[in-house]
C-alpha cells in the first residue's frame, strides 16, 4: 500500500505538471523502495542519498548513489529540480532542520511522505498497535543500523500536521508565498501485525480494518499516510507586497510600509 500511494502522489503531480520525469531528482533517506518507484514512473535523472557507508556510487543502477546527511546536504542552493523522500525525516535528529535542507536545494518542488499526526495514529498507540520507537526498524537490520541517523538507536517516529508544515516553511522563506498540497493514504499494517505476541490484540485490528478504511474515507485526515509538496516560489511574482525585488533579492517595500502606517507615531511608542 505504501509503494502504491507513493507512486499515486507522483502521478498526479505528473499530471498537474509540478513534476516532470526527466527533472534532476534528489532522494534523500533512499533505499531499494525509493530506486522501485521512481524507475516504475520513469525517471532517468536520479540521485539517491543516505548514511549507509557500505554502498558503492553504482548500488543503485542506474541511478546514482551519494553519501549524504539529510540535516547537512552538501550541494549549492537549488541544486535540484525536485527533492524526495520517503519516511525519512522522522530518522533525523531533527526532522525540520532536513525539511528545509531540501527546501534549500530544490529548484522547483519539494517532495516528503511521512506519517500524519491524529487520533487514529494515536488511539493505536495507546492501545499498542503502534509504536512511538522505531525499534522493529533496527531489529529487522541485526541490532546495527535503521535507527536515528541510520544508528542502532531507535528513533522517536516523528508525526506531521498541515499547520506545522506551513509554519516551517513560511518560517523560513517569510517573504515569499508557498503553494503546499497535503494528500492522504491508509495503510494498515496488517502483515507486521501477524508477528505480534498479543494474539487478541492483532484479531481486534483485523475486524476494525473496515470500520477504519471507512473512517478515513470519510475523514480523510485521519489516515496514517501522509504527504506533501512544497512548489518552490516564482521570486518575481510569488513575494508578499510588503517586499520588493532588487537586483532579484528581497528586500522592504518602504514605500508600501508608509502607504499604511503612521511612522511618526509608531517611533513614539
Amino acid at each position: 500500500m505504501k509503494k502504491k500511494f507513493y507512486k499515486s502522489v507522483i502521478e498526479r503531480l505528473l499530471l498537474e505538471s509540478k513534476v516532470d520525469v526527466s527533472m534532476s531528482t534528489l532522494v534523500i533517506c533512499g533505499d531499494e523502495f525509493d530506486k522501485a518507484v521512481f524507475k516504475d514512473l520513469g525517471f532517468s535523472n536520479v540521485t539517491i542519498s543516505n548514511l549507509d557507508q557500505r554502498n558503492t556510487p553504482d548500488y543503485y543502477s542506474p541511478y546514482k548513489w551519494m553519501l549524504e546527511d539529510a540535516e547537512n546536504l552538501s550541494f549549492p542552493d537549488n541544486e535540484f529540480d525536485l527533492v524526495v523522500v520517503h519516511a525519512g525525516l522522522h530518522h533525523c535528529r531533527s526532522p525540520h532542520k532536513a525539511l528545509l535542507e531540501m527546501y534549500r536545494v530544490a529548484r522547483k518542488t519539494v517532495l516528503v511522505f511521512e506519517t500524519r499526526d491524529n487520533f487514529l495514529v494515536r488511539l493505536g498507540n495507546k492501545v499498542g498497535l503502534v509504536s512511538d520507537y522505531e525499534v522493529e526498524a533496527v531489529v529487522g537490520n541485526n541490532n546495527q543500523s535503521g535507527g536515528v541517523r541510520n544508528t542502532e538507536i531507535p528513533n522517536f517516529i516523528y508525526r506531521f500536521r498541515e499547520r506545522e508544515v506551513f509554519k516551517t516553511i513560511q518560517s523560513f522563506a517569510p517573504e515569499f508565498k508557498h503553494e503546499i498540497k497535503y494528500f492522504y493514504g491508509l495503510n494498515m499494517p496488517l502483515e507486521r501485525l501477524r508477528v505480534h505476541k498479543n494474539k487478541a490484540l492483532v484479531c481486534c485490528a483485523f475486524l476494525s480494518y473496515p470500520f477504519v478504511k471507512l473512517l478515513t474515507w470519510l475523514f480523510p485526515k485521519q489516515s496514517n499516510l501522509f504527504s506533501f509538496s512544497i512548489s518552490k516560489p516564482d521570486k518575481a511574482k510569488d513575494h508578499w507586497p510588503w517586499i520588493s525585488l532588487n537586483a532579484g533579492s528581497p528586500t522592504l517595500n518602504v514605500g508600501w510600509c508608509e502607504n499604511r502606517f503612521l511612522t511618526e507615531n509608531m517611533e513614539k511608542q
